[in-house]
């Protein structure tokens, strides 16, 4: 239930709510662990077999399936009408969607490598780096907040 909670946090932030941290024991997220489970298998399925082709394979398919999750726990679908969504929505956007992913990962990663060597071995070093990845996780879910507001809408 906890991963499902915070599966969901990106839509809640799309939405506007106030998070409440400790919501994420909320119970009601319990009832849809089977299809999490089922939707989640499928899409590692197709993207690891997707994998056997080449590497862009995979990148196309696992952009295009991202919102699959956001679409089974928000709008209530079932896993393989979330996977079809997800496609539809981002159909068109997966070049901006690609390109904005990779330029924070960049970002993150130079980031994370001047820390590492400025302040590294050190144990004020060390809480740096944890409130620098914790910061981290944050802007990359608000990126996906982002990503799923303004995509949300697309399906047909």
């Amino acid at each position: 239930g906890v991963l499902i909670a915070l599966t969901l946090l990106p839509v809640q932030l799309a939405k506007g709510e106030i998070i409440n941290p400790l919501s994420i024991f909320d119970s009601k997220y319990r009832k849809y662990i089977g299809e999490f489970i089922l939707t989640y298998s499928l899409m590692l399925t197709a993207i690891m077999i997707s994998l056997w082709f080449m590497i862009i394979p995979a990148i196309v398919v696992g952009i295009s399936w991202s919102l699959a999750l956001y679409y089974l726990l928000d709008r209530g679908m079932n896993p393989l009408q979330a996977i079809m969504a997800s496609n539809n929505a981002t159909y068109g956007s997966k070049w901006t969607i690609f390109f904005v992913k990779l330029t924070m990962g960049f970002c993150f990663m130079i980031i994370n490598g001047i820390m590492g060597a400025l302040v590294g071995g050190t144990l004020i070093g060390s809480i740096l780096l944890v409130i620098l990845i914790v910061t981290e996780v944050s802007v990359a879910i608000s990126v996906s907040a982002s990503i799923w507001g303004q995509l949300k809408d697309n399906v047909k």
